[in-house]
């Protein structure tokens, strides 16, 4: 759907008027007039993250309701490049400079000031229950700390990084938990020196809009 479509569909589920909804999303009644009519096709990521919030929804939930024909305005002075890595050295942790397949432009609003960032492309369905598909661009927060629950990228062993949910039992074991039931859960042997916390997952690109 085009977001012009959502708005509709949303303000007759909530029997508002086009008014109303652009006073919840802070915008002007003639601009949310323009994005419903088709006037106005190509919307900043700022308009989406407004409409987000007035739909109760984040920035990710809405854009991933979009299909893909609707493009966005982007301010270029608003926007960094991260880098797109193929793969990551799991026998060292490093991001190996020549592992970069691209780098990608991510708006000032959806990352931290003094952050760094990196994306890998997901593969196969082990972590479909949380909504990551196969080929979505996944975007990770450098770090080595992780929290009880949270979605990380990690090096395991000799093989290349994973993305799973870090989970710490009350024995000490830590477990990497995948979100389909036909993955079993990779336990962590604290002994292995190539076990290393790389990334904290923050978003997605989905294939799929």
């Amino acid at each position: 759907m085009k977001l012009g479509e959502i708005i509709k569909s949303y303000i007759s589920e909530h029997d508002i008027s086009v008014r109303e909804f652009a006073r919840k999303s802070n915008l002007s009644n003639t601009y949310i007039s323009n994005i419903v009519n088709g006037s106005d096709k190509n919307p900043s990521l700022d308009v989406l993250g407004k409409i987000a919030k007035a739909m109760g929804l984040s920035s990710q939930q809405l854009f991933d309701c979009l299909d893909g024909e609707q493009a966005f305005a982007i301010n270029q002075k608003a926007i960094q490049r991260i880098p797109l890595y193929t793969s990551i050295s799991c026998g060292t942790g490093l991001f190996v400079d020549d592992q970069v397949e691209d780098y990608i432009a991510i708006p000032d609003k959806y990352i931290k000031p003094g952050r760094d960032y990196f994306a890998n492309t997901a593969s196969g369905d082990s972590m479909i229950g949380k909504g990551i598909k196969d080929g979505d661009v996944l975007v990770f927060e450098k770090t080595n700390i992780i929290e009880n629950g949270e979605i990380g990228a990690f090096c395991v062993g000799e093989s290349e990084a994973v993305c799973k949910t870090f989970r710490k039992l009350p024995s000490g074991i830590i477990l990497l938990e995948s979100a389909n039931e036909a993955y079993q859960p990779i336990e962590v042997d604290l002994t292995d020196e190539c076990f290393r916390v790389i990334g904290k997952y923050k978003f997605k690109f989905s294939i799929e809009q």
